[in-house]
């Protein structure tokens, strides 16, 4: 009886507070329990509000409510190079890409009369001619200077809902790396700009997964195409 009792205990102790209507109920049941356990309940019962109990030290709670999985992947960084000054890049590639915020993806999503109704006003409204949607933009230079790093950088974060998707419904874990992200910034000799990237299927493949991965290439091919058009 004390065995199972002390188990039922431990878990109502669940974030290190005890009620006092568990002391009235170990009272009537007249099971005996260790002192230190018995002070906790008898503080709450006294005060008629939740009673501290001592919390398990971080390490515990870590160990005892999540346990990692490591899944080592490789994956592939793209670099092009091009004459183009940042400025001309950057203008190049928002005018290929339409613009978009997850908020107005999700509001369109919850509103939308269907999914055809949904898809398509996401075409008309928000998709580039590239099939790109510009979601954001974080201007590295703008507080590199500090640091003496005169170096303008600009990271983007683009994507299409409707390409996520493709990946998303055979792993939703494809929406670590939906919308993919690519970096501009001025080339060290100051002329110029370098356009970096990670291969998004290198990313989000790391399972083996036929259909995943020729929806993950496509996105590949897209992206390529998005960057030599911009550079070039």
């Amino acid at each position: 009886m004390l065995r199972a009792v002390s188990v039922g205990m431990l878990s109502y102790y669940h974030d290190g507070i005890v009620y006092a209507s568990v002391w009235s109920t170990l009272k009537a049941t007249r099971v005996k329990l260790p002192s230190r356990y018995l002070r906790y309940l008898a503080i709450g019962a006294l005060c008629n509000r939740p009673a501290r109990y001592p919390k398990r030290s971080r390490d515990q709670r870590i160990y005892m409510t999540a346990r990692p999985v490591l899944k080592a992947f490789e994956g592939t960084r793209v670099e092009l190079e091009t004459q183009h000054p940042l400025e001309t890049v950057l203008h190049r590639l928002r005018d290929a890409c339409g613009r978009s915020s997850a908020g107005e993806i999700a509001s369109l999503a919850q509103n939308a009369r269907d999914l055809h109704a949904f898809e398509e006003e996401v075409k008309v409204r928000y998709v580039g001619r590239s099939g790109f949607m510009i979601f954001g933009e974080f201007d590295h230079g703008a507080w590199l200077g500090i640091y003496g790093i005169r170096r303008p950088a600009v990271r983007v974060i683009l994507g299409n809902p409707l390409i996520a998707i493709k990946m998303m419904k055979l792993d939703v874990t494809a929406g670590l790396f939906a919308p993919v992200e690519l970096l501009l910034c001025q080339r060290r000799n100051g002329s110029g700009t370098t356009a970096v990237y990670v291969r998004p299927s290198t990313l989000i493949c790391t399972t083996e997964n036929v259909d995943l991965h020729a929806a993950a290439v496509a996105l590949d091919d897209k992206l390529e195409k998005l960057v030599l058009d911009v550079c070039s």
